[in-house]
C-alpha cells in the first residue's frame, strides 16, 4: 500500500482545519485535545480527486496548499499485482472480463486448479479494492517525479494567470528544481501582471530555467499592456524578423507609445511607412455616405461588429437602412449571424439591442419553426457566457436543452451544465449514461463528480453502469480525430485510468496519446510522454 514520508511518523501535521478547531475548542479539556486536533486534519485530508493546480485555483489559500503538502507522500505508490493468472498456473482465460476461467492439466479438467485461481482471485480483488479505496491524487505529487514536474506547471499557470505573487513564491519554494514553463510566462503577461514577470525574472539564473517565449511582448501589446511590454524589452530582449517587428511597431503605435514603437522599428523603416496610430484594421462607420449605397458592405460591417460588441457604430450603420423591410433576405441572413455571434462572444448588451429590433424577433420566430434555435443558448453554453443564457432563458429563448449541456460537457464548462441541469425539464432529460460518457469523453473529473452528487441512478462510482459507460467512451474516443483525444489526456485523468481502469490503457492507447501529445500538447506535456514510455517500456 501507499507509505507515507518517515518525517511523518515522528512529527505530526501542525496544520488544522478551522472546523476542528471551533468543535474542538467547545469540548470540555480542550487543552488536552490541542495536539489531537493536527491529527484530526490529517485524517480528514483533502479530497482524492484534488489535485494541487485545482486547490490553487479554488480560493488562493496558502494554509489549503500547505494541508494539501502535508498530505503527500515521497514513497512511490505501490499497486497490487495485477489479476493476471499465467504466472500462477497452467490456465486457459476463456472470459477475463466476466471473470470465467476453466483451468486444465494435460488435457483434463483440474478441480484443485480452480479453487487456487479462485483463492488468487480473492485475495487479488480485495488488495485491489483496497487499494482504489486509499487511492488519491495526493499520493503521486511527490512520489511520481513526472506527475511533480507537470503539476507545478499547472499550479504555475493558476498562479500566473491571478496575479497571485504569494502562491507564485509558495510554489517555486516548495518546487526548486522544476523550470517554469513558457505558458506560465504567457498568462502572467496576458493579464498584465507585471510583478509576477519581475519575480520569475529575479529567481532565473544557473538554478531556476525561466522559459520566456517568443510571443510574450505581442501579447502585451495586443492586450494593451504598455507597461509590461516596456518591462520585456528592457528585460527579457528577443529578434524579431521583419514582418515580426512590423506587427510589434503598429501595436506599439495602436497604443500610443512612439518611444516604445521607435526601439522596436526594424532597419531601414520611419514612422512614416506606418498607418496613423498604427491600425490598419476597417473602420466600419469612416464614411457614412458611402456605406449608405452599399448594402452588401453595410450587413457585413453589422456581422463583424456584433463580434466585438461594438453597438454604437452598429447602430449608426442599421440607422442609414431604416426602416429595414421585415421580409429583406440580405438583412435577416445578416441578423442570424449576428445573433449567434453576440452569444458566442459574450456581447450581453449587442444581443438584446438585437434581439428587441424587429429584425431580431422575426429570426428568433424563423429559427424556432427551423429547429434552429437551440444554436443561440449553444454558442452561450459552449463559451460559459452564463449571462447570455440566463437573458436567453428569460425571454424564452431556449427550446432545447440536450444539444447545448452536450456542448456544455465538451468544453468543461461546468457552471453551465449545472445551470442546464437545474432547468432542464423533466420531459427533455436526456439519458444518465449519455451525459457520463460525454463527461468521460473529455476526460472531465470535476463534471463526473458533479454527476455523481445529482444521486441520480448510473452516476454511483461503484456503478457497473456508470463503470462501464466510462470504459467504452474512452475506449470509443481513441478513434477520434487527434485533437478530440487531446482532450482528455490530463494528467489527472490519466492516474485515474491508470487505477480504476487498467484494462484501458493498451498498446493503442499509448500510440494515439503520444500520437496526439506530440501534435497538440503545451511543452510541459512532455512529463506525460516520459510516463507513458516509463510505464510501457516494451511497447516499441
Amino acid at each position: 500500500m501507499v507509505k507515507r514520508r518517515s518525517a511523518a511518523s515522528h512529527d505530526a501535521p501542525k496544520f488544522v482545519l478551522l472546523a476542528v478547531k471551533t468543535v474542538l475548542q467547545q469540548q470540555t479539556g480542550a487543552d488536552v485535545l490541542k495536539h489531537v486536533a493536527p491529527l484530526i486534519s490529517s485524517f480528514c485530508g483533502p479530497s482524492a480527486y484534488l489535485s494541487l493546480s485545482r486547490a490553487c485555483s479554488l480560493y488562493g489559500s496558502i494554509p489549503l496548499l500547505n494541508w494539501y503538502w502535508e498530505s503527500t507522500v515521497t514513497t512511490a505508490v505501490v499497486e497490487p499485482s495485477s489479476l493476471s493468472f499465467d504466472d500462477y498456473m497452467d490456465t486457459k482465460p476463456l472470459d477475463g472480463d466476466s471473470r470465467i476461467i476453466e483451468a486444465y492439466k494435460d488435457g483434463v479438467f483440474n478441480k484443485a486448479a480452480v479453487k487456487k485461481v479462485l483463492a488468487f482471485w480473492k485475495e487479488s480483488y480485495s488488495e485491489r479494492l483496497e487499494f482504489e479505496t486509499k487511492w488519491c491524487l495526493a499520493h503521486f505529487l511527490r512520489s511520481d517525479p513526472h506527475y511533480y514536474h507537470w503539476q507545478f506547471a499547472e499550479s504555475m499557470k493558476v498562479a500566473a494567470e491571478r496575479g497571485d505573487l504569494t502562491m507564485t513564491q509558495w510554489l517555486m519554494q516548495h518546487f526548486p528544481d522544476c523550470e517554469v514553463v513558457v505558458e506560465v510566462v504567457l498568462l502572467a503577461v496576458q493579464q498584465g501582471h507585471l510583478q509576477i514577470l519581475q519575480y520569475l525574472f529575479e529567481q532565473g539564473g544557473d538554478s531556476r530555467v525561466i522559459h520566456w517565449g517568443p510571443c510574450s511582448l505581442k501579447e502585451a501589446l495586443r492586450l494593451n499592456h504598455i507597461a509590461v511590454a516596456r518591462w520585456l524589452v528592457e528585460n527579457v530582449p528577443q529578434t524579431y524578423d521583419a514582418n515580426e517587428a512590423d506587427s510589434l511597431v503598429k501595436a506599439a503605435l495602436r497604443n500610443g507609445d512612439v518611444e516604445l514603437a521607435g526601439r522596436l522599428m526594424p532597419v531601414g523603416r520611419t514612422l512614416q511607412n506606418y498607418p496613423p496610430n498604427g491600425d490598419d484594421s476597417v473602420d466600419w462607420t469612416a464614411d457614412l455616405e458611402a456605406l449608405r449605397g452599399n448594402e452588401n458592405r453595410a450587413t457585413r460591417g453589422v456581422q463583424e461588429l456584433a463580434k466585438t460588441g461594438d453597438l454604437h457604430s452598429m447602430k449608426q450603420i442599421v440607422e442609414l437602412f431604416s426602416p429595414i423591410p421585415i421580409d429583406s433576405r440580405a438583412w435577416l441572413s445578416c441578423w442570424n449571424f449576428a445573433l449567434t455571434s453576440a452569444c458566442e462572444s459574450g456581447q450581453l448588451q449587442t444581443l438584446q439591442w438585437l434581439i428587441d429590433h424587429p429584425l431580431g424577433a422575426e429570426v428568433c420566430k424563423k429559427m424556432r419553426s427551423d429547429g434552429e434555435l437551440f444554436r443561440l443558448v449553444v454558442g452561450a453554453a459552449t463559451h460559459g457566457h452564463m449571462d447570455i443564457m440566463q437573458f436567453l432563458f428569460e425571454r424564452g429563448a431556449i427550446d432545447d436543452y440536450g444539444s447545448p449541456m452536450v456542448l456544455a460537457i465538451k468544453n468543461c464548462q461546468l457552471a453551465a451544465v449545472k445551470w442546464l441541469a437545474e432547468r432542464m425539464p423533466r420531459d427533455e432529460e436526456m439519458p444518465n449514461l449519455c451525459l457520463l460518457r460525454e463527461a468521460a469523453k473529455g476526460g472531465h473529473l470535476e463534471i463526473l463528480k458533479y454527476f455523481q452528487t445529482l444521486g441520480l441512478p448510473g452516476f454511483s462510482s461503484t456503478s457497473p453502469e456508470a463503470k462501464e459507460a466510462t470504459k467504452d467512451q474512452w475506449k470509443l474516443n481513441f478513434r477520434n480525430d487527434r485533437r478530440a483525444r487531446l482532450q482528455w489526456i490530463t494528467f489527472d485523468a490519466l492516474l485515474f485510468l491508470y487505477i480504476y481502469y487498467p484494462n484501458i490503457l493498451s498498446r493503442v492507447f499509448r500510440d494515439e496519446a503520444l500520437a496526439s501529445l506530440e501534435s497538440y500538447s503545451e511543452s510541459h506535456d512532455v512529463h506525460i510522454v516520459q510516463w507513458l514510455q516509463k510505464k510501457y517500456p516494451t511497447w516499441k
